[in-house]
């Protein structure tokens, strides 16, 4: 590229002549336009998104280049749960030079909608009056596992039916929380001072 300088003269049938001064200035473009890709989602732990993940791409000349005569990119949105998946652009972005951009993948995209799941139980149930059972929350996570899993204490007090809650959290953020009965079992069989007196079993 450069500048040229030239001058147009011409002389008409009366030998009257004009003659015209011109500048023309040249530019190359070899560089091409450049895509640049932007995630929209709700970022969760560890690097996993909880929501659908929109990858839009966008795509520029550089700064005094030959500007875009076509711009067809386009992205796509990741509906699916899932670890690792990527998102390339689709359609083309051509400068005015001709030059094409070159394609870009986002990769690593971890997507994981759904908590765990739980199935608490209380073992043994029915349990006695002033006894001891074992809580499980039953919680499972079938793509980025669990990050905790609790249960309230098991009240053994008092009889009757009775409830408690589990909850569990996966290593995406995602929580979730279910409940078990249980039947606390015993007889009043009345009071001894500041203690209340049940029966267990068969007498």
């Amino acid at each position: 590229g450069g500048a040229f300088s030239f001058t147009v003269t011409g002389t008409d049938a009366n030998s009257f002549t004009v003659s015209q001064s011109y500048t023309l200035l040249i530019t190359s473009d070899s560089t091409p336009p450049v895509i640049t890709p932007n995630v929209v989602s709700t970022l969760g732990n560890n690097g996993w998104y909880v929501s659908d993940v929109t990858v839009n791409f966008t795509c520029a000349d550089e700064t005094g280049g030959s500007g875009l005569a076509s711009n067809t990119v386009a992205g796509a949105t990741l509906t699916t749960n899932g670890a690792n998946q990527s998102v390339t652009n689709t359609g083309d972005c051509i400068d005015n030079a001709a030059n094409v951009a070159s394609a870009v993948t986002v990769s690593g995209l971890n997507l994981d909608k759904t908590p765990p799941t739980l199935n608490p139980t209380v073992s043994p149930n029915p349990v006695n009056v002033g006894g001891t059972a074992t809580v499980t929350s039953g919680a499972t996570d079938s793509l980025s596992g669990l990050a905790s899993q609790s249960c309230a204490a098991l009240d053994t007090g008092s009889p009757g039916v009775k409830s408690l809650s589990c909850t569990a959290t996966d290593n995406a953020g995602n929580s979730s929380s279910a409940s078990v009965n249980y039947t606390v079992q015993g007889t009043l069989v009345g009071k001894c001072g500041d203690y209340t007196v049940y029966q267990v079993g068969s007498s």
